[in-house]
């Protein structure tokens, strides 16, 4: 696969001290490898879980096999990432971060996978899914889902959601994918489209409800120890701030669990003067943590919980974030430390942008680089033109003034002059295009397709839109030697 790569700036590494091994110091692997020695993760007990849910989305190629059959390994560890089911798959992000993890794992000898948060309540951010059209405009299809409180991993498909998801198939010619939404659960559904997409790479999936009744003892410590978990981030959070880092994970409660309550709506734990609130009830300490032992499928993590009961359960060496992702976890080392879990490597995902034939052709009449800010207007594009007809406009108004001036006020002049040079502009634009063979849409197809919503091409748009159904983008690019740094802009076929 043809490919161009922009790289950044040097990174400042002064907050590198709030990671437990920076990834990009000396011997990071090795100094991960021997804090990971310190962890025990109930690896018995994972193994069916796991091979459970592969077998539930699909995910049961050799390569996934191949996968299991390491975790099961006595000495083996885990590459994760993980991000919100999107609709869809949702923006196509989502695929490079597990990209960079088989990248990763790759390079360590580790298992990938993919950690799927669907107790999330946040369903505004998941309900929908964006193309690019023929004519450069943004095409947005939406599952229907409305925020009410209620988990991701309930939501059901219904007819209404299936006509959407058969009309977004046809629209980016993937219609022969509509088997894998004939399941009832929206999570299963889309969990077995990435497994699809992912075939053959050995990216193991999992959500963490079927991980619960393991995490019993995680989900205790979180309300025996609520104030002092919650001080111990709030600490390092400070001292964030101090060294000039920024707080991205805003803790105020101290407790950073959340409770399915009877209509299957997530509800925050509240913790103050030595009771604990969820909605209108109101428990002892005790009472709670009999409901844990009794129901820990209604518990389930915070964002900042999260990424410590990952590292609790699996022996996790790396872990491939975003950027929010990646400055969220500077807050989080001591909080890992207090669980008695070392924290991974924290690595920054691939981030990149896909270049279709058609894409590249405008580009290439209009030279304009995807990585520049791309004009809005034509004689931004091409300023001698407009300084030409803001000249013509300059005389025209001059010469009006002489000839007809008495007759007409000032203002209706330079209206009239205004009207007919913006006319002569675009004419002369139009005739220019013509001559080079490009079409006059050809800014606005630009815009959009590098910068939807004036955001990256990746946080935007849906995978399957640059996949088509020849080709297989994901084994190409994992197949290619790249690096953490900068942007790739991949060409696609």
């Amino acid at each position: 696969m043809k490919y161009f790569h922009v790289t950044d700036p040097i990174k400042d590494s002064s907050l590198d001290s709030f990671f437990e091994v920076p990834w990009l110091s000396l011997n990071a692997s090795k100094i991960a490898h021997q804090n990971l020695a310190k962890n025990t993760p109930p690896r018995e007990s994972l193994i069916p879980i796991l091979t459970d849910y592969q077998n539930a989305i699909g995910n049961t190629d050799e390569a996934a096999l191949k996968s299991l059959k390491k975790f099961a390994e006595k000495d083996s560890f885990c590459v994760f990432t993980g991000q919100q089911l999107g609709f869809m798959g949702g923006p196509f992000y989502t695929i490079l971060k597990g990209l960079t993890c088989l990248k990763v794992a790759r390079e360590q000898g580790a298992v990938p996978i993919f950690w799927l948060a669907t107790e999330d309540h946040d369903i505004n951010e998941i309900n929908h899914t964006f193309l690019l059209d023929t004519l450069g405009n943004i095409k947005q299809y939406f599952a229907g889902y409305h925020s009410d409180g209620s988990f991701v991993e309930d939501l059901r498909l219904t007819f209404k959601e299936r006509k959407v998801i058969e009309q977004f198939l046809k629209d980016c010619d993937h219609i022969d994918l509509y088997p894998l939404f004939e399941k009832d659960s929206y999570c299963e559904a889309m969990a077995s489209l990435l497994a699809h997409l992912f075939k053959g790479t050995g990216l193991l999936f999992i959500e963490p409800k079927y991980l619960r009744k393991l995490a019993v003892p995680f989900f205790k410590k979180e309300i025996i120890e609520a104030k002092s978990l919650l001080a111990t981030i709030q600490t390092t959070t400070s001292k964030l701030e101090e060294m000039g880092g920024k707080k991205i994970i805003d803790l105020k409660n101290p407790t950073n669990l959340f409770f399915k309550d009877a209509a299957g709506k997530r509800q925050k734990i509240v913790f103050h003067d030595q009771i604990f609130q969820i909605g209108k009830e109101s428990f002892s300490k005790d009472q709670i943590l009999q409901k844990i032992s009794q129901e820990p499928e209604r518990f389930s993590t915070n964002v900042a919980a999260r990424t410590v009961l990952q590292s609790w359960l699996f022996p996790t060496l790396a872990y491939i974030a975003g950027p929010t992702e990646f400055a969220y976890y500077r807050q989080l080392k001591d909080y890992h430390r207090a669980h008695r879990v070392s924290m991974p490597m924290i690595i920054p995902r691939l981030s990149a942008s896909f270049i279709t034939p058609y894409t590249n052709s405008l580009l290439e009449k209009t030279r304009i680089k995807p990585w520049e800010n791309i004009p809005i207007h034509w004689e931004e594009w091409n300023p001698i033109l407009g300084c030409e007809v803001k000249e013509i406009k300059q005389d025209w108004l001059e010469v009006a003034k002489q000839k007809i001036g008495p007759i007409f006020p000032n203002q209706t002049l330079t209206r009239l002059v205004d009207y007919f040079s913006s006319k002569l502009l675009k004419r002369a634009v139009k005739y220019k295009l013509k001559k080079s063979k490009i079409p006059f849409n050809a800014l606005h197809i630009l815009r959009n397709t590098f910068y939807p919503q004036a955001k990256k091409q990746e946080r935007v748009y849906n995978f399957l839109g640059y996949q088509k159904a020849n080709t297989n983008i994901i084994q190409q690019i994992n197949q290619l030697s790249i690096t953490h740094d900068g942007h790739y802009y991949f060409y696609t076929r």
